[in-house]
């Protein structure tokens, strides 16, 4: 018979209640730390792919308003009209064939947005309605401006237009930022171009 040995159980064997209860905050700590650390993480994730997103909306406007621009024979003093802090400015287009189109530009830095809407008038001088307000670019929050350039003899040839726009997204610690600035040349305009009449029939409003 082959004698079994036998061990003697130390009283002090095992984890008393409290070392188990400090181990359980320790792990519930880190638990919460790594979870906060995930969400901000995400948090600056998502708000950095927002800010791009945002900014390559603002981009498609820019070739957009370059394409019109470029060959507009007018534009307007942009102005500030009401109190909500909007900002307008209109240019004038016209066709070969004789239509005339106005574009009105609006910056609404409470909405966060840029827009247009146009009006064609037909060689024969029928004005066509205004067309529903179109937004080109949202996400804007932050320093915002649009500046118009009148032609000189001397070094500017042709009126332009510089806007800068600032897209933001998220908030707080996660609040991302790009700003982009932009310059428009209207070709078909001269230093004997009178714009202070450009399309002065659509209401800022």
């Amino acid at each position: 018979m082959v004698p079994t040995t036998r061990r003697r159980v130390s009283g002090d064997a095992g984890f008393t209640l409290l070392e188990v209860v400090v181990a359980f905050g320790v792990m519930s700590l880190a638990g919460a730390l790594f979870t906060a650390g995930i969400a901000r993480m995400h948090a600056a994730a998502s708000a950095g792919e927002e800010v791009s997103v945002a900014a390559a909306q603002a981009h498609q406007a820019f070739l957009r308003l370059d394409r019109e621009l470029r060959y507009s024979d007018g534009i307007s003093e942009p102005g500030t009209v009401d109190a909500t802090g909007r900002t307008y400015v209109e240019y004038r287009t016209t066709a070969l064939a004789g239509a005339i189109t106005c574009t009105q530009m609006r910056l609404d830095p409470a909405a966060g947005v840029l827009q247009v809407r146009s009006r064609v008038t037909s060689p024969g001088g029928v004005m066509g309605a205004v067309a529903a307000w179109h937004t080109l670019a949202s996400y804007l929050n932050g320093p915002q401006s649009i500046v118009r350039h009148p032609a000189d003899v001397a070094a500017r040839h042709h009126q332009e237009l510089e806007m800068a726009l600032t897209v933001r997204a998220g908030a707080g610690e996660q609040s991302r930022a790009r700003t982009v600035v932009y310059a428009f040349t209207a070709l078909n305009t001269s230093p004997d171009t009178d714009s202070d009449t450009v399309c002065g029939d659509m209401a800022r409003a």
